[in-house]
């Protein structure tokens, strides 16, 4: 047997990993060890692998409970695997842009490979980070990044800190971080290797052309719901691509109404409403082609009372005792798990309780709107945060045409979800945290309830010093997470 000698004389050239002295069919084996683009694989390869973990725990968590079947999981994969296919052209450009610019000498040089390990880093950190990030948004709403999402980047004092208050943050950024740390120690060598290859500026011009090109064919032919099979909206928002549907949202501003709001026929709900209102006896002419109502109060009146609303934060009708599905008052309470709302209880008692009402909305500028101007919901933003919603018919604007004064307390920051424009624009005085002087308990969304009833008492007493009577509408704070409030 003989044996090829394989040393080099001193000072001979030897084969680098740029010399390719492998046969073609090894050669092309090349671009997973040493070629400079070889990074975008390893980052592709996290972003498939973080969703696809990611797809099967929101399907577990949130999917089978909303009553997705089992048999749908394949499908469910493999669309989503598409979906982050297809957004990965996305994904994938800062790298691609750096490939691009970054001189050859530079990129083979120990500060070279430093940075491009810190760019891998950085994306593996990032991918991981907005896995965990999106299965929280998934709990709370039911859907993945949407225009809340890009509501949450207008207002980032109160809302990033709400989180911080609200999830361990900071343990999953030390939990992530290490992750993506051992990841970049696990792939260094790979890495460090994918300098070596000395691509042309010309050959590194052509790749991210044709990286633009297919970024620009996903983008015209593609759009984050484009491959919809479910009749179940959780399943779809389970297979759609959570970074698409956030810059989707963040595009259009758009949410789509009828995922979100029960919808039907409109010749058919018009006419249910005329047969609805040409029996209601407080109409004054039941035209059935006209749905104008009008309600006419009892000649006698009441006399002008003063008019508090209080509008409490997040008070859903599953936190309340009374609302029991409809049941009357005291079968609601009887039939309640836990007794959770004794003192409104009592109220709900001693007045006119709504058990069969429902909310217009899941955010709380919906049942603003809806409270303040008899407003249902329309698709994408409440009236509150859109333009031209200044002097319009609201339940403040009637009062005052009856010799009321109108305000509007809020014991935060009113210019949060333009409420301050909103209500100032249609002549209510506002009183916001800024004029809460001292008080006893704060949190990042303003102050206690306690707190902003005491001043709305100081306030309405002011009001009635003048001999003037005063509708107001009062926004707390206090029940929204984190759900601090006074010892």
């Amino acid at each position: 047997m003989s044996v090829k000698n394989t040393s080099f004389p001193l000072g001979s050239s030897q084969p680098t990993a740029i010399d390719h002295p492998f046969p073609p069919a090894v050669n092309r084996l090349s671009f997973f060890t040493d070629n400079r683009y070889a990074p975008l694989l390893l980052i592709g390869a996290y972003y498939l692998g973080s969703s696809l973990l990611l797809r099967l725990v929101l399907f577990v968590a949130f999917g089978l409970p909303a009553d997705a079947h089992l048999r749908s999981l394949p499908a469910v994969l493999a669309v989503g695997a598409l979906y982050n296919g297809i957004e990965l052209c996305s994904v994938l450009v800062p790298c691609s842009l750096y490939l691009l610019l970054m001189p050859q000498r530079r990129h083979r040089s120990l500060a070279g490979r430093v940075l491009l390990g810190a760019l891998v880093w950085c994306s593996v950190f990032a991918i991981l980070y907005l896995a965990v990030v999106q299965f929280y948004f998934f709990q709370e709403f039911s859907s993945r990044f949407n225009l809340v999402a890009v509501d949450y980047l207008i207002y980032p004092h109160e809302v990033f800190i709400n989180i911080f208050q609200s999830y361990p943050v900071v343990g999953v950024l030390i939990a992530v971080a290490a992750l993506a740390s051992i990841a970049l120690k696990m792939h260094w060598r790979f890495i460090r290797e994918t300098t070596l290859d000395a691509s042309p500026f010309s050959r590194r011009v052509r790749f991210f052309l044709g990286h633009t090109a297919a970024l620009a064919l996903c983008a015209a032919f593609f759009s984050t719901h484009s491959f919809d099979f479910s009749e179940n909206r959780v399943v779809n928002e389970i297979t759609i691509d959570g970074l698409s549907s956030f810059f989707e949202a963040f595009r259009t501003n758009d949410l789509n109404y009828a995922n979100y709001y029960r919808t039907g026929d409109l010749r058919y709900l018009e006419k249910i409403l005329a047969a609805q209102l040409a029996n209601d006896p407080s109409r004054s002419a039941p035209d059935p082609s006209d749905l104008t109502r009008v309600a006419v109060g009892s000649h006698k009146g009441l006399g002008k009372l003063n008019v508090v609303v209080i509008v409490e934060e997040s008070f859903g009708c599953e936190q309340v005792d009374t609302c029991g599905q409809g049941l009357d008052i005291d079968h609601s309470i009887a039939a309640a798990k836990d007794t959770l709302t004794p003192h409104f209880d009592a109220l709900a008692r001693q007045g006119v309780f709504f058990n069969k009402a429902y909310a217009t909305g899941t955010r709380t500028v919906r049942g603003l709107e809806a409270i303040t101007a008899s407003f249902p919901p329309i698709p994408s933003e409440s009236i509150i945060k859109r333009p031209g919603s200044e002097h319009i018919a609201t339940w403040g604007k009637t009062m005052r045409e009856n010799g009321y004064h109108t305000s509007f307390l809020y014991g935060g920051f009113s210019p949060f979800d333009n409420m301050k424009s909103f209500y100032a624009g249609n002549g209510f005085a506002i009183s916001d945290r800024m004029d809460i002087i001292n008080p006893q308990f704060t949190n990042i969304w303003g102050v206690c309830d306690q707190d902003l009833f005491k001043h709305a008492q100081q306030y309405f007493d002011q009001r009635a010093a003048e001999k003037r009577p005063f509708f107001s509408i009062i926004m707390t704070t206090s029940n929204h997470s984190p759900y601090t409030f006074p010892a």
